[in-house]
């Protein structure tokens, strides 16, 4: 416990002495101080946690002197910028200022868990060095303006819970350099970008909780790096496209409480990392494919609440990782297979309200972790 201490403090020694990273020799340009004066006076500033000592006159503030959150580096023959502003979680209250583009040499923005409302200004687009833009949390409305299309170098785009609203926008697909897009919690709607793969550097995309309409694009297979793709509560239609199958590195696929129908693509078990699938409260049919049941390292199968017909494989037992394997509500014919009794992760066996028959595993016992057991309504 000692050591991050000291490096914790050997880091601050060179923060303050190297004058590279929060110490300038000078301050900042006037426009950029400002901007920074903008922000403090549009999120009532006087209320923050941390609130910066911003005097009247401007020509006395500088901001690159250890106020809360800002950080700044000499850029440019050694001229002093704001590169970093870091406020979330500090009670921030009112607007983003359409000022904010001005800061020109900004490189992260983390204004989320506050009390912010209205839009997120169309001058976002002028942040070309940004690689970090956090504002979940807060009350943002209107849509997401389609100038961050123009934020070549972001990596993180983070802006769910809130209350934005209208389509995603297709200039997103642009942003190569993206790994990680969250806009769960939304009141988005349209459809997914069609051009969605474009964005080749995705490995987190959260849509959940939008009113998102139409169907999952072909282009997201292009996706190849993607780790997790999550959907639920949408209002997603159409089949799952067979091009899901190119996710190699996929390791959560949560698609839980849309319209989806037709049958799981066979592909699917080309996901060899794939850890949890979730398609709860869907629309999908046909058996399930064989080809899930050589995903070795999967902890959690929920197909519950659709129209899946056929039996359950005795391949089941390939899948010894399994902890939930959840079918309830479906149409599954055929019995039990006895080989169920060796998933010995076993936590959560549901497959009630199916047209199962024959015996129930005498040796079901054995699965000592188990914690529910749902058999009931079947020709058991």
């Amino acid at each position: 416990e000692r050591l991050p201490t000291l490096v914790a403090l050997f880091s601050l020694f060179l923060a303050r002495h190297s004058g590279v990273a929060q110490l300038c020799n000078s301050s900042p340009p006037v426009e950029e101080i400002e901007i920074v004066i903008d922000i403090f006076e549009a999120t009532d500033g006087d209320g923050w946690l941390h609130p910066w000592p911003v005097d009247p006159i401007v020509e006395n503030n500088n901001p690159c002197d250890y106020w809360y959150g800002v950080s700044c580096n000499p850029v440019d023959n050694n001229t002093c910028h704001v590169v970093g502003i870091s406020l979330q979680n500090n009670s921030l209250a009112g607007t983003i200022p359409e000022s904010i583009g001005g800061l020109s040499y900004m490189r992260s923005l983390y204004l989320s868990e506050n009390r912010l409302i209205g839009t997120i200004p169309k001058s976002i687009g002028n942040l070309s060095q940004l690689t970090i833009f956090e504002a979940f949390g807060n009350q943002l409305s209107g849509s997401i303006p389609s100038t961050v299309g123009n934020l070549s170098q972001l990596q993180t785009l983070l802006l769910n819970e809130n209350r934005l609203t209208r389509s995603v926008p297709d200039t997103i697909c642009q942003l190569t350099q993206l790994i990680e897009l969250e806009l769960q919690t939304n009141r988005l709607t349209g459809s997914i970008p069609q051009r969605i793969g474009e964005a080749k550097s995705l490995q987190f995309l959260s849509l959940d909780e939008n009113e998102l309409t139409g169907s999952i694009p072909f282009s997201i297979g292009k996706l190849v790096q993607l780790k997790r793709l999550t959907m639920t509560r949408n209002h997603l239609f159409g089949s799952i496209p067979s091009s899901i199958g190119n996710l190699s590195s996929l390791e959560e696929l949560i698609f839980i409480d849309n319209y989806l129908s037709g049958t799981i693509p066979d592909t699917m078990g080309n996901l060899i990392q794939l850890g949890a699938i979730e398609m709860i409260s869907n629309r999908l049919e046909g058996s399930i494919p064989s080809s899930i049941y050589n995903l070795v390292h999967l902890r959690d199968l929920q197909l519950n609440y659709n129209f899946l017909t056929g039996s359950i494989s005795s391949s089941i037992a390939n899948l010894s990782y399994l902890t939930f394997f959840v079918l309830d509500n479906n149409q599954l014919t055929g019995s039990i297979p006895l080989c169920i009794t060796n998933l010995r992760r076993l936590q959560f066996l549901q497959l009630c309200n199916n047209h199962l028959s024959g015996n129930i595993p005498s040796n079901l016992g054995y699965l000592d972790k188990l914690v529910i057991l749902y058999l009931h309504s079947n020709l058991l």
